[in-house]
């Protein structure tokens, strides 16, 4: 089980104004819910809590949050809000988590080994068609990532959600789902030169005045 510390600090004020104060004072606002409970307010340390991010990279993992010397409780992170515009941290959202019960999460795929069809000497070129897959489990089993081996693929193969088999968790992603597929090579097209004979521009009639036809008539 992936599992980290932080620490917490219940706060009975809210609203914007003690959120910004918090802010300001270097603390993060967060809340945790779950477990029948009503939504319960806390404060983080904003360093601690950036240092967090920056290790973890949004990653599944089961937190130990220590809110007051007798009280620690597991949790996942569900939501961090960020200022759209400096990308400063905001708020935080936690779920208070039972160790018996299954969870439902999405983690991240990575793709292992290199595939066959994708060589230098075969020339395809692999894509990955998803990034996350939808999976239940018990939080001691929560994976920081799923691997899936590619290295079999040749070019026109496809690997599928159905093709994975991993104990202990279940899948949500429907089965038919391509995970990740080896496409042929791109090819230019051979340029066709195009020779279009130009036709000869059509003559027309200058139109005769009047008095010129009424001549040519008198004679």
């Amino acid at each position: 089980m992936n599992e980290v510390s932080l620490t917490a600090r219940r706060r009975q004020e809210v609203g914007t104004g003690w959120a910004k104060a918090l802010r300001r004072a270097g603390k993060l606002p967060a809340v945790i819910y779950g477990s029948g409970k009503s939504p319960e307010p806390l404060e983080l340390d904003r360093r601690e809590f950036e240092a967090f991010m920056r290790k973890r990279h949004g990653e599944n993992v089961v937190i130990n949050l220590q809110v007051d010397a007798n009280d620690t409780r597991m949790a996942l992170l569900r939501e961090v809000q960020r200022n759209p515009l400096s990308d400063a941290l905001l708020h935080v959202d936690f779920q208070h988590i039972s160790m018996t019960q299954r969870l439902t999460m999405d983690v991240p795929i990575l793709l292992v080994g290199r595939a066959i069809g994708a060589s230098r000497e075969r020339g395809g070129i692999l894509q990955q068609s998803l990034r996350e897959l939808s999976i239940t489990c018990l939080a001691s089993d929560i994976p920081e990532h799923i691997e899936v081996d590619v290295s079999a693929l040749d070019i026109g193969d496809s690997i599928h959600v159905r093709d994975l088999s991993i104990p202990r968790i279940g899948i949500g992603t429907h089965g038919e789902t391509v995970i990740a597929t080896v496409v042929p090579p791109m090819r230019e097209e051979e340029a066709v030169p195009v020779t279009e004979e130009l036709a000869e521009p059509e003559l027309i009639e200058r139109p005769r005045a009047v008095d010129e036809e009424k001549e040519e008539q008198g004679r």
